[in-house]
């Protein structure tokens, strides 16, 4: 039989062994991970700003106040509006600010201690116990291409365009064999310059009246990897004011030269103007011979009463020659006008001349007069 002193010396053993307190985490969050990273020298101004931990934090410690973004002047910090927001998994910070980063900047990040980690204990890293910081710098301000042909924005430009054009600030790069910029509608293939400043694109036209939009493909990059600026949409707008009307030309003005003649005639619009010329008293009789030039002038496809004036060279003709011309226009809109026929007729070959005997001198009439003066001597 037990007795009570016996039970009682495994109970006073059970009480002398100690019961080890529950664990507690009291590590505070220690940053895994930065972007951009730590000093560097190449954020472009929409970069993203995230900073990631090894443990959740807790959310309602995660504010506006408790991520500050500064950007740099000098010595002096002034604080960027930005918001703060924590992601699904509670371990990453993002800082959104207000506006895209100021172009060649230094900017500093600091995380500030009010940040909690799901522990309740404070930010915290190996070097410093009250806060976290890093800085960056953007990149310049990113090259910029304008519409070089037709001019930007242009609200007439030709119905025969055939070539559109792109400038750019600094040499711009893109993968090889791929397009640097589109044209709709009416866009061709387009290509880049050894020197990367110029794009050109075959432009295979369009509709009069049409809007015309270029835009420049994504992989496009400036020396700092930046896509180019425009500072807005690029385009033009076709000419529609005179579409499917012939030009109009005015009679034919002729200035005969001996054997040769120079022909001109007003147009109600530019564009390659010609003749055809009839030598109906040559050996060529008969035979029409064309010339062309540029007409030159200023024009409003939208007000045909501004003209332009077309001048044209006639050589190989023959003296005394019947010629009859006839002025023709093709205009942008690739419609053809043919003006009021002009005749006339080239001058008659004068001649050689003859000088008069009054003008003649002989060897033999100045020795009776060498005489005369040496006897009055």
């Amino acid at each position: 039989m037990t007795t009570p002193a016996k039970l009682a010396l495994p109970l006073l053993g059970l009480l002398a062994c100690p019961i080890p307190p529950p664990a507690v985490d009291i590590a505070p969050p220690t940053v895994l991970s930065v972007l951009p990273a730590p000093a560097a020298a190449d954020v472009t101004a929409d970069a993203v700003i995230q900073v990631c931990f090894d443990a959740p934090l807790r959310a309602d410690t995660v504010t506006d106040a408790a991520a500050v973004l500064s950007r740099a002047d000098g010595h002096t910090l002034h604080p960027v509006a930005a918001t703060v927001a924590l992601d699904a998994s509670a371990t990453c910070l993002g800082i959104s600010p207000a506006s895209p980063l100021a172009p060649a900047s230094h900017y500093q990040l600091e995380l500030k201690n009010t940040l909690l980690g799901a522990n309740g204990v404070a930010l915290n890293d190996s070097k410093t116990a009250d806060a976290y910081d890093t800085t960056f710098a953007t990149v310049g301000p990113a090259a910029t291409a304008i519409l070089l042909v037709p001019s930007d924005g242009l609200p007439n430009a030709p119905l025969d365009l055939a070539q559109v054009v792109l400038a750019f600030s600094a040499p711009v790069s893109i993968a090889e064999a791929a397009a640097p910029f589109s044209i709709l509608p009416g866009g061709g293939p387009s290509s880049l310059s050894t020197d990367g400043r110029l794009a050109t694109a075959a432009f295979e036209g369009a509709p009069a009246g049409t809007a015309v939009q270029v835009a420049i493909a994504a992989g496009l990059q400036d020396p700092s990897g930046q896509l180019p600026a425009t500072g807005g949409p690029l385009g033009f707008t076709l000419s529609g004011c005179s579409e499917g009307s012939a030009p109009n030309l005015g009679a034919a003005l002729a200035i005969p030269r001996d054997v040769d003649a120079w022909v001109q005639f007003a147009t109600d619009r530019p564009g390659l103007c010609g003749a055809s010329v009839n030598d109906s008293s040559s050996a060529d009789a008969g035979v029409l011979r064309a010339t062309a030039a540029t007409c030159t002038g200023s024009y409003d496809p939208c007000n045909l009463s501004i003209g332009c004036l077309c001048t044209l060279p006639v050589a190989g003709l023959g003296p005394g020659d019947s010629v009859a011309i006839t002025p023709t226009l093709e205009g942008y809109d690739g419609q053809i006008g043919v003006g009021t026929a002009e005749s006339f007729q080239t001058a008659e070959a004068l001649p050689a001349l003859e000088r008069p005997r009054s003008q003649r001198r002989s060897a033999r009439g100045l020795r009776p007069l060498a005489r005369l003066c040496i006897a009055e001597r």
